[in-house]
């Protein structure tokens, strides 16, 4: 116990030395037939994420959108605006729910630290993931910076946001990776993705982005778990 404990406070310690993350990300990940972008804002303990995907072929055609997603940080909760259905629905972040999944099914996350490299215009930390459940094997390359502040959240592929809770974040924060994802490659058997960071903003976001609009009706599922195998 006192070593998780130390282990947590050495995480938290890292990301107060850096001053937090506040503005808009925008990134981009370029598909054989679509383009799939992804905006994430936060302004103090709030955030929120945006994505959709359109053809290459025609930008105007629509492929795919996600339920727009507003994260409590602190309250270590994530709300799911269901646009088609104009339900919001108040879940536990899914970081607290995929640790479950991973000591159920066995996954290991291991995470190496490559060396210094410039980025997109911004020095990086070039670090290396590698996750293992039974024989399937997966590779992520990820370059973060200091430079832009620490978000609560890393945007660290397609669809895919580590909360805090996620062993991926706690592993990266461990080995130093504070900080803003700049790329992110990923490598596994059938599937080569790159994501990069297109655009900054250290405009502080209108309050108003992480509101849940009248015409939703909410639905706290905020005790969800995953039930025990």
């Amino acid at each position: 116990m006192k070593i998780i404990l130390a282990a947590l406070v050495s995480l938290f310690a890292c990301r107060a030395a850096q001053a937090q993350f506040s503005g808009k990300l925008t990134y981009r990940i370029v598909n054989p037939t679509s383009t799939l972008t992804m905006v994430y804002y936060q302004n103090g303990n709030n955030a929120r994420v945006d994505a959709r995907s359109v053809s290459n072929t025609d930008t105007t055609q629509v492929v795919n959108v996600q339920d727009t997603l507003l994260f409590d940080l602190a309250a270590h909760k994530t709300t799911h605006l269901q646009y088609k259905t104009g339900m919001a629905y108040i879940m536990p972040n899914t970081g607290a729910m995929a640790q479950q999944v991973a000591a159920a099914t066995n996954s290991t996350v291991t995470v190496q630290t490559i060396g210094a490299e410039t980025v997109n215009g911004y020095a990086c930390t070039h670090y290396q993931m590698l996750g293992k459940t039974g024989s399937y094997v997966s590779k992520r390359e990820i370059w973060v910076t200091a430079s832009l502040g620490t978000p609560g959240i890393q945007v660290a592929g397609g669809y895919l946001y580590w909360t805090p809770e996620f062993v991926q974040e706690t592993k990266l924060l461990a080995a130093g990776g504070a900080g803003v994802v700049v790329k992110s490659l990923v490598n596994m058997p059938g599937l080569m993705t790159t994501m990069d960071l297109i655009a900054v903003d250290t405009n502080p976001p209108n309050g108003s982005l992480f509101a849940v609009p009248s015409r939703y009706t909410l639905v706290d599922r905020s005790q969800m778990t995953i039930p025990a195998h």
